[in-house]
């Protein structure tokens, strides 16, 4: 279930009766009329499958006043209700969506200041004869927003706006290039669409009559780091904070665990174990590679399971990583986006996870905030000339660490300087069409968004991977209202109380190896699992299955030459440092021209 809000900023009372026959899902049974002047609308479309009540739309009232349509699932409901009602008790049976009402009728735009957890909401508020929408912190839930003259559109899925706007299909450049680029835009308020505007993650958008702001709430600020006399303080501290991050993101029913036999994933399933009490609660599936690399995730993943009890599935995915007619399919998504290659074989292993449980647990985060970042974290002390703390990491360093770490060290430094130079000869791809390049300025931008970065004095590369605009638009993959999915996707590390701990922990000695999750998982998890060291893939499964099939059978074109030269796009994938992604985008971008007209979910697509 979704929604879409329609807002007449100029008092003009809104017609149903207009909008229904552009749009045949929404009618009077499913849009509220708001406003003095009957000059907003809050509109629920029903979906196919019942979602919780967490992460279905709401639609909800208080006082008379004030009245809230969104999807908001929040942490520590409790404690915020408490906040907000003094020492009257708030009922259980209440939503958070109304909970999270209620802190606006208390703290107008400051409520934001004390939501925690996964939300995208709109406001009307009937003082102010305004509309006010709100965002989560890291993005976990999409906010869309267009504005066509006096006429506002907001909605958590694209193709709501994209339809009611009437859009006249006009593209981001920006957008665009960036996605043939990176993959993603570096540009957080962008879509493909250049009428249509993306809510950036911590941002609120207020319109009324006046005119409208769009504004930045609250920034992720790391300060120094957290230093405990004892060390069993730093596990205690983590232990408190990821079962309260588990608790409240528990369903009534099931949950399901994407484990793939390492450590981070583990750990959520043993405390999902032991938050309910009961391993019937807990299902795990585990994706694993049988023949196309080396792969262990079946046998690790197996292990846990034996040593908590749970129900595990394993599922070999070979086939599943390239879908090699994914160009002839009538399958669509929202905006270019390369997940669309394997897209078919997803639906089917998502619909037979849904039989297991409705929600899953994905263990997202440790890898980016326990980054081992010892020499920044030891300069910093030095230049502090904190020589007590610097001389005790700098013995915990040397103790800690193996031979076969030292050697990798010393083959990074080797290797450093011709790092560098081949990074200096990176850039755009050299088949961006010249013209465009030139136009958008796409190498000075490219060089600003560099060097515009803050960097943080003692942690800089984790801090950063939590401002980077890939969070936001990885975590869209995993909403049910961008993607039709029936699964709904819960991230219990970037809870703000475990992502914020996990980023203040002295580097040496707890993010080298992960240790802190070690030690506090040590006699929980099998100690084959708790020694075993993170590892990459040796070779993208991806690009093998597409040497394998081959490029697809597209036609670059029209309207993509805007954005290309096709003479300079590869048509094999033979050269062996060719970047096989890069290359697919364009292809993607193809694909998704020839197909753009008002898409629909994944999953209401027959096979």
């Amino acid at each position: 279930m979704s929604f879409l809000v329609i807002f007449n900023s100029d008092c003009a009372p809104i017609d149903l009766d207009l909008v229904n026959r552009r749009n045949d899902w929404i009618t009077a049974k499913n849009a509220q009329i708001l406003g003095k002047e009957r000059h907003a609308a809050f509109v629920a479309s029903q979906s196919g499958s019942v979602l919780p009540r967490e992460d279905a739309t709401y639609c909800v009232a208080f006082d008379g006043c004030f009245w809230l349509i969104g999807r908001v699932r929040l942490d520590a409901r409790e404690e915020l209700a408490s906040t907000i009602s003094g020492s009257q008790v708030i009922s259980q049976d209440q939503s958070d969506a109304l909970i999270c009402l209620r802190a606006y009728a208390r703290w107008g735009d400051r409520c934001l200041e004390h939501l925690r957890g996964d939300f995208c909401f709109a406001v009307w508020d009937e003082h102010r004869q305004r509309l006010f929408c709100g965002r989560d912190q890291l993005g976990v839930r999409p906010l869309f927003y267009a504005k066509q003259g006096s006429r506002w559109l907001v909605s958590d899925t694209l193709q709501f706006i994209v339809a009611e706007a009437a859009t006249d299909g006009d593209l981001d450049d920006y957008w665009v290039a960036d996605f043939l680029t990176s993959g993603f835009c570096t540009d957080l308020d962008r879509t493909v669409y250049k009428q249509v505007k993306r809510l950036p993650p911590a941002h609120f958008l207020s319109v009324c009559a006046r005119g409208y702001v769009v504004q930045k709430y609250w920034t992720l600020e790391i300060h120094d780091p957290i230093y405990y006399r004892r060390t069993t303080d730093y596990v205690e501290h983590f232990q408190r904070v990821i079962a309260l991050a588990i608790r409240d993101r528990l369903p009534q029913d099931r949950v399901g665990i994407s484990m793939s036999g390492g450590l981070d994933s583990s750990t959520l399933a043993a405390h999902a174990l032991k938050a309910t009490g009961d391993a019937s609660k807990i299902v795990a599936h585990t994706r694993y590679f049988e023949h196309l690399i080396a792969n262990e995730e079946n046998h690790f993943s197996s292990l846990v399971a034996r040593r908590l009890g749970v129900a595990l599935t394993l599922r070999a995915v070979d086939d599943a990583v390239y879908d090699p007619h994914w160009y002839e399919r009538e399958l669509r998504t929202p905006e270019p986006n390369s997940i669309i290659v394997r897209a078919a074989p997803e639906r089917i292993i998502v619909n037979e996870m849904a039989k297991q449980a409705q929600v899953w647990f994905f263990g997202e985060g440790p890898d980016n905030a326990l980054v081992f970042e010892w020499q920044p974290y030891l300069r910093w002390l030095y230049k502090r000339a904190d020589l007590f703390r610097l001389g005790d990491a700098v013995v915990k360093y040397i103790r800690s660490k193996q031979v076969w770490e030292w050697h990798s060290t010393i083959s990074k430094y080797t290797a450093r300087r011709h790092a560098s130079e081949r990074n200096l000869q990176l850039g755009l791809p050299p088949w961006l069409n010249e013209d465009l390049v030139k136009e958008l300025h796409l190498i000075a931008r490219a060089h600003q968004s560099v060097e515009s970065a803050k960097k943080h004095l003692w942690h800089p590369r984790a801090v950063a991977s939590f401002s980077d605009p890939l969070w936001p638009c990885f975590l869209e993959q995993f909403d049910p209202s961008v993607w039709g999915s029936p699964l709904v996707w819960r991230h219990p590390y970037l809870d703000l109380r475990v992502l914020t701990f996990l980023l203040s922990v002295p580097p040496i000695p707890w993010a080298r190896n992960k240790r802190l999750i070690r030690e506090a998982m040590r006699g929980v998890l099998p100690q084959e699992v708790l020694s075993r060291r993170k590892s990459p893939l040796c070779r993208s499964p991806h690009a093998m299955m597409l040497h394998k099939c081959g490029l697809p059978h597209l036609s670059l074109e029209g309207s993509i030459l805007r954005y290309i030269d096709n003479t300079k796009v590869p048509t094999t994938l033979a050269h062996e440092n060719l970047d096989h992604r890069s290359v697919m985008q364009v292809y993607v971008l193809a694909s998704w021209l020839k197909s753009n007209r008002p898409w629909f979910p994944i999953k209401q697509v027959k096979s």
